[in-house]
């Protein structure tokens, strides 16, 4: 498997990222791990592209979400 880079390109979107930190379940932050490898990214970008692509749709009712699925 490839390893990500530590850090991601610092003015990729024209800005510059700024530090956080958040909590996250055990299932969601393998998700994005193993997203990062396989895609060789930092787990910051994995983020970043998922937001930008449109890729995450955000519900009220989370709920909501499971019965459709």
């Amino acid at each position: 498997m490839a390893r990500r880079p530590r850090k991601a390109e610092d003015l990729r979107y024209g800005e510059r990222k700024v530090p956080r930190q958040f909590s996250l379940t055990p299932f969601v932050d393998n998700l994005i791990e193993t997203t990062s490898l396989s895609l060789g990214i930092s787990r910051s970008e994995v983020i970043e592209q998922a937001f930008r692509s449109g890729a995450i749709n955000l519900v009220e009712d989370p709920s909501a979400a499971k019965k459709r699925s």
